[in-house]
């Protein structure tokens, strides 16, 4: 009942809406809209505003955990995953066998290993 007596109260809108929307510009694939309202109605549009807001962040955070767990289940990406890790395991010991097969230098009691491997190229 308090949005009649809004209503029947003088608006700075027309007398048939309770607010009015008007597009004013348009620059850069940028729109300006313009939104008549009467004073008691502001906060109440300012509140719409952020719980909308606040409700797609939600909506988003919420597909983005289904997204996650949709992937720890999908078998596809199990074995993607899988595979990435078999391929740096290979690298890994490839690089190590072709460091441990030069032999040390002479004077070298222990060998420190210098292998630049970036995990990434194998996934």
């Amino acid at each position: 009942m308090q949005l009649e007596k809004i209503r029947k109260s003088a608006l700075p809108c027309s007398s048939r809406n309770l607010y009015d929307f008007r597009v004013s510009g348009y620059h850069d694939d940028t729109v300006t809209v313009s939104v008549d309202l009467p004073e008691p109605l502001v906060i109440a549009f300012v509140s719409l505003l952020d719980s909308l807001t606040d409700s797609f962040r939600f909506l988003q955070y919420k597909a983005k955990t289904a997204k996650a767990e949709f992937k720890v289940i999908d078998p596809v990406e199990i074995d993607k995953s899988k595979k990435a890790q078999a391929a740096y395991e290979k690298t890994v010991l490839d690089r190590y066998d072709k460091f441990a097969s030069n032999g040390l230098p002479p004077g070298r009691q222990s060998a420190q290993p210098r292998i630049s491997l970036n995990p990434r190229r194998c996934i």
